[in-house]
């Protein structure tokens, strides 16, 4: 069964690897900034404003053999994604050999894993620059033949999920697929989904087939699952779910709702805040004076397409809009494109911006007083476990957005300063040592990050439950007050 379940999951990311390479490589580039062209004779998907353009072929990385999930595979020279790539997050083969999740220390039992989740790629909130540029906005169509002949993987979660659809009556609001014609504003695409397939894929083998975490057959009293009220992030959790158990079928496990991006189910409200909002506006407003404004080339960026010149509608419009679907990037009718080097710019741009913000800023208060009733909510799914509750669970999953994954990381006191990626994840392990002892491991995106916190400081040192637990008790106190209510009651 174990030989079965690993040719299974190898199979499954050689079929990733594959669509990759039919549908994402960048296969010509002028100037820059992508150039779409027809995948191949069979299936071609060609954008109706493009040429056609020479036919070249890009070999994917090969799966290493004989290398354990969380082994960092060593190459002759680390390459550094690039910002804008980094954020489009597209899925590779070997990403299942370089996470680090489900890695304990010898003689750990796993307990429990909570999985925080940004939603996968989306189309723009603003579709204003496709109507300008005339840019068809045809990604959020599953039943797309292009996508069900070139990925198995597709086809099968779809027809999967349609066949449950269909044996339940669902509010248009929770329908699991993402399957318009045409994308609606921030409406989940294809790849969104396919990014947390494969975010599934890969968990199910770290803590279902590696450590036996969910057993199939009480998956569904064991396994809790919260999304915000969004379809985005509906659907993104229902495609993570399918990668990551076994025979999952929607009817298995509920999905709750929540209505806010912080999982904040009550006293949620916090006048405070406010307060430091405009503080932190204003250390916002300053640098935008400062830097960006006057940054030649996000001027020019704004001169070819009118959008502006702040880096958050720049990256939401180009970058989501155009990059992370691999079409081409906007040209006027002067024949002026955005190039792919100007946006890395105004990624590294925002990156600063994320940085002098946080460091110049009450930024991270705000994060503190917003975020710990999730982290209390989180802290207390692990008491469960740690007490042997009967209502404990093995596996907990919060579907997000970037601005539940923003004020969390923050709050943890990480050196990450990169807008979160598409399809992020932040993963909290719980783990049991042969004392009975209970520790706490912090990873993002596949990374361990628990010696960068600011409550486990510290490299190779073990992180207690008590003292993650400690931590978001006392955030109160980092303010002089004894609670987090009391501040903001203040």
């Amino acid at each position: 069964m174990k030989k079965a379940s690993t040719k299974w999951m190898l199979f499954a990311t050689a079929l990733i690897s594959i669509f990759l390479v039919t549908m994402w490589t960048l296969q010509y580039r002028s100037k820059d900034h992508f150039k779409a062209k027809q995948l191949n004779t069979d299936h071609s998907y060609k954008l109706e404003s493009e040429k056609e353009q020479p036919k070249t072929t890009t070999t994917p990385a090969p799966l290493v053999p004989h290398t354990q999930p969380g082994v960092r595979v060593k190459t002759k020279k680390e390459v550094k994604p690039n910002p804008v790539e980094y954020y489009c997050n597209f899925p590779n083969s070997n990403d299942i050999f370089k996470m680090q999740e489900g890695n304990g220390q010898k003689g750990w039992k796993l307990k429990q894993v909570q999985i925080v989740i940004r939603h996968g790629d989306r189309a723009p909130l603003n579709l204003n620059v496709y109507h300008k540029f005339r840019t068809k906005n045809r990604f959020c169509n599953i039943h797309s033949n292009f996508y069900s002949d070139t990925l198995k993987l597709v086809s099968n979660y779809r027809n999967s999920i349609m066949k449950d659809q269909n044996s339940q009556h669902l509010p248009y609001f929770a329908q699991p697929l993402p399957e318009g014609i045409v994308c609606s504003p921030g409406q989940l695409t294809v790849i969104g989904a396919l990014q947390h397939l494969h975010n599934g894929l890969m968990l199910r083998e770290a803590y279902i087939r590696k450590h036996k975490l969910v057993d199939p057959a009480t998956q569904d009293k064991f396994v809790y699952v919260r999304s915000t009220h969004v379809r985005r992030t509906f659907q993104s959790a229902v495609a993570f779910l399918y990668g990551f158990l076994p025979n999952y079928h929607l009817q298995d496990i509920p999905i709750t709702f929540t209505m806010g991006p912080t999982f904040c189910e009550k006293h949620c409200v916090c006048p405070i805040v406010k307060t430091l909002e405009k503080k932190v506006k204003k250390t916002q407003y300053q640098n935008y004076l400062k830097r960006q404004r006057n940054n030649p080339i996000i001027k020019n960026i704004s001169r070819i397409t009118g959008i502006g010149d702040h880096t958050g509608p720049l990256m939401d419009s180009l970058v989501t809009g155009y990059i992370c679907k691999q079409i081409p990037l906007p040209c006027n009718e002067n024949g002026e494109c955005v190039e792919l080097s100007e946006l890395n710019v105004v990624m590294n741009e925002q990156e600063y911006l994320n940085r002098v913000t946080r460091l110049e800023s009450p930024a991270r208060n705000i994060s503190l007083l917003q975020i710990q009733p999730f982290l209390e909510n989180i802290t207390n799914h692990m008491k469960q476990v740690v007490e042997d509750s009967a209502a404990q669970r093995k596996a907990v999953l919060y579907s997000g957005h970037d601005l539940t994954l923003a004020p969390l990381i923050q709050a943890l006191g990480l050196p990450e300063y990169r807008w979160p990626r598409l399809a992020s994840r932040l993963v909290f392990e719980l783990w049991q040592a042969t004392d009975g002892m209970h520790f706490v491991k912090i990873l993002f995106n596949g990374v361990d990050v628990t010696n960068d916190t600011a409550f486990c400081p510290g490299k190779n040192k073990p992180c207690s439950y008590n003292s993650f637990m400690q931590f978001q008790r006392d955030i109160g106190k980092y303010f002089g007050f004894d609670s987090r209510s009391s501040v903001c009651k203040s």
